[in-house]
């Protein structure tokens, strides 16, 4: 038997070994040209995974051809046994031989296994990888701090004070909402050449959520007149309703609004002394919130005007003329301003009101059984109908206890103006809410079939 080959397949990684072995003899070089070729020996035994002819019971391996790794014996023919155990124990090494040596042995090119200098370069690639999607991310955090998504969000007036540096500047906006990040914003005055910069002391007129540039633009542009917040109170709104309407303004609290508006803190000149609630007289309109109002201050202004408006209506002289107290007057408009839809029907309504009231009938308004029900929505039922309330004018006769809505200015117009005609009915007529006037009883059960089956009513 030979002796086993040096360099075999089980040697170290890194074994610095030509890329040819000799099959019939590793560690051979081929001959070169002129060289005398050595005498054939016999083929040494494979290290352990490759053709070992021991296995079978041979000494030599026979039928050797192209791909195949094999020797021949002089003189001999292929062994077909041999042959079929040859592809058997086929070791995968099939593609590194090479049968054209000059010296008519085979050699055998021995793969290298991959390196450590492949590892270094795919764990570098993957940190370069990390750290681009790392910027990428902290660079699309800052873009978003510059210039926060979306509009900017409600006025704010932040005031700064003499001598204070942009990094007290830069606190007070964060704390104010209007930039997100004051470290930023403070590394942003200074890119932009303001950094050490004196801006005017003074109140600013800024937005939450503003982006830098706009921020800074207002610094730039000086301190301007103090914030102002538009309130806007539609008519036929409820008290309570109101009150949420109130609580809008950013630097009002619910709890402020609540007692100026439910406290019985603030008061009208037409408001009876046994009666506490501003119900019907706060008037609908768009008013300007400075800031350092308070919530009593911005009902006080509301109230008074609704006193100023009935002023101009001469509220106390024509409710005497009908026979009415001007509070009184203020229910019948706020009866008006939640019946009526349509500008025509206001002086309709206020007539049928006062003609009922005259022939003591009940009123039977179901929007009297709506604020007894505190502003039920949807269609009302029977039960809701029979609600016992000083409200329900199904129930009680007369005017209920107070306004039940906040009337406008057409709407106590029409209480104070009755349009003539001898109307005890309306119902409703089209989708646009228009009314049918009618003195017969007949005729406004007709109607009412006929708002039915239009699906006016439900």
């Amino acid at each position: 038997m030979t002796d086993e080959p040096r360099g075999g397949r089980d040697g170290g990684d890194d074994l610095d070994v030509p890329q040819w072995v000799a099959a019939g003899g590793r560690g051979q070089r081929p001959p070169t040209s002129g060289e005398e070729q050595p005498a054939a020996r016999e083929r040494p035994r494979p290290a352990p995974g490759g053709h070992a002819d021991e296995r079978r019971g041979t000494g030599e391996r026979g039928g050797a051809g192209p791909g195949r790794g094999g020797d021949v014996v002089p003189g001999g023919e292929p062994d077909d046994a041999a042959d079929a155990a040859d592809e058997d124990l086929d070791d995968g090494y099939g593609p590194f031989l090479d049968f054209d040596g000059a010296d008519g042995r085979d050699y055998v090119r021995l793969p290298r296994r991959p390196g450590a200098l492949r590892r270094v370069v795919f764990g570098a690639g993957l940190v370069v990888l990390l750290a681009v999607v790392t910027a990428t991310a902290a660079g699309w955090w800052v873009l978003r701090q510059i210039d926060p998504a979306g509009p900017p969000g409600e006025a704010v007036t932040v005031t700064i004070e003499e001598g204070q540096s942009a990094q007290e500047i830069a606190d007070l906006l964060d704390d104010a909402g209007v930039v997100s990040h004051a470290r930023l914003f403070r590394e942003y005055l200074r890119f932009r050449g303001a950094g050490d910069r004196a801006f005017q002391a003074g109140p600013y007129a800024f937005n939450r959520s503003s982006s830098m540039g706009e921020a800074l633009a207002v610094l730039e542009h000086g301190p301007g007149q103090p914030a102002a917040y538009q309130l806007t109170m539609p008519e036929g709104l409820r008290v309570e309703e109101m009150a949420g309407v109130l609580s809008n303004v950013p630097w009002f609290t619910p709890e402020a609004v609540d007692e100026a508006v439910l406290g019985n803190v603030v008061r009208s000149r037409f408001q009876p002394a046994e009666v506490a609630t501003l119900e019907g007289l706060v008037f609908p309109d768009t008013y300007q919130v400075e800031e350092g109002m308070t919530p009593v201050d911005a009902v006080t202004r509301a109230v008074g005007q609704l006193d100023a408006v009935a002023t101009e209506l001469s509220l106390e002289q024509r409710a005497a003329e009908l026979g009415y107290t001007p509070y009184q007057v203020l229910t019948i408009a706020s009866l008006i301003e939640r019946e009526a839809s349509v500008p025509e029907d206001r002086a309709k309504v206020a007539r049928v009101i006062y003609n009922r009231i005259g022939a003591e009938m009940r009123l039977d308004i179901d929007a009297t059984v709506v604020y007894a029900l505190g502003g039920k929505t949807g269609p009302l039922t029977q039960s809701d109908l029979e609600t016992d309330s000083p409200y329900n004018t199904r129930l009680y006769p007369g005017l209920p206890p107070t306004p039940i809505a906040a009337p406008g200015r057409a709407s106590i117009e029409a209480a104070l103006s009755p349009e003539p005609g001898d109307w005890l009915y309306y119902v409703l007529a089209d989708s646009d809410g228009r009314h049918y006037f009618t003195e017969d009883y007949d005729d406004f059960l007709a109607a009412v079939e006929e708002a039915h089956e239009k699906g006016l009513l439900s």
